[in-house]
């Protein structure tokens, strides 16, 4: 077995889509319409 090689976060995002969306949208409706905030928001929910 290979030792563990931690993902780069593409793959992350994808497969854990829809909890991070949910968790960001009630973290923030309206702001989560910018793209960079949604995405430094997934971020932070993946960590």
């Amino acid at each position: 077995m290979q030792p563990l090689i931690r993902l780069p976060e593409q793959p992350l995002i994808r497969s854990d889509y829809r909890n991070s969306y949910y968790l960001c949208n009630i973290w923030s409706d309206t702001i989560l319409q910018t793209h960079l905030f949604y995405a430094s928001c997934i971020n932070g929910v993946n960590r």
